[in-house]
């Protein structure tokens, strides 16, 4: 269980206790593998309360496809209806949809007021995909930032919106045998890099998981090209990184970080 900052264990019955950093705190759960979440892998805590969450068994075979799509800026809701449509449809069976960013047409040049009505066009048409999908933040996603004498303060502005309606900006889950991670390389104001307290996050994560597990990557910018990237190769030193899966500059092509391939 989750908070951005603290990563705890669950006890045999399931109970939790987790610190948080102020009276109301975003928490969520790793999904571990053969198991689906009943509800929403997250919850908007206030301490005054527990706040549980649900999952129910499910068969995962250790061999699966997944699909990554990304960048799709939405504008034509029927267009990535029609994607998912196809998707549901293909022979190979495919696990889960990764987006890793800029799921809107652009709200950072959009005044926090008007912001939802895009978030709300996406998250329509996602829903048409049968199987699981997993959304990332990409640069296009923080609310106003690229808006002049916009309100700071507004609960929508930057990351607000995001995370009122799709939940952590940072988080994983498990499938098979492999643990994914979703990561943010968005530091506002923009710099392309994880900061401090994601990679904090990202060590506690994998505190739980042996050194041997395979791991996988997604994150909307390149993570070769992030400012702390020497910062992530430490974190990941002696991981079983299969690779990372990027978007954000509009081509196909892949790199390296730290010996794992990066595409």
């Amino acid at each position: 269980v989750n908070s951005g900052r603290n990563v705890v264990a669950s006890d045999s019955d399931g109970r939790y206790r987790l610190e948080g950093g102020g009276n109301r705190a975003l928490v969520w759960i790793n999904v571990p593998g053969d198991c689906q979440p009943v509800g929403s892998f997250w919850r908007w805590a206030d301490g005054a309360k527990g706040a549980d969450f649900g999952l129910a068994k499910r068969a995962e075979p250790k061999d699966f496809c997944f699909v990554q799509i990304t960048d799709a800026h939405l504008g034509r809701d029927d267009l990535l209806r029609e994607f998912a449509g196809h998707l549901n449809q293909l022979d190979v069976p495919i696990a889960f949809v990764v987006n890793t960013g800029d799921l809107v047409g652009g709200v950072d040049v959009v005044a926090p007021d008007k912001a939802r009505e895009q978030f709300d066009r996406y998250l329509s048409a996602a829903a048409a995909f049968t199987v699981p999908l997993w959304n990332l933040p990409g640069n296009h996603e923080h609310v106003a930032t690229n808006v002049a004498g916009a309100d700071k303060n507004h609960p929508h502005y930057g990351k607000g919106l995001y995370r009122q309606l799709l939940g952590p900006a940072y988080y994983a889950w498990d499938w098979g045998d492999v643990h994914f991670v979703a990561l943010d390389g968005t530091s506002l104001p923009y710099q392309e890099k994880l900061g401090e307290e994601q990679l904090a996050w990202l060590r506690a994560d994998l505190a739980f998981q042996p050194a041997d597990k395979p791991l996988v990557l997604f994150c909307h910018q390149s993570l070769a090209a992030l400012r702390d990237a020497d910062e992530l190769a430490g974190v990941l030193q002696g991981r079983r990184v299969l690779g990372a899966f990027c978007g954000h500059l509009h081509r196909t092509f892949s790199t390296e970080l730290a010996g794992f391939p990066v595409y």
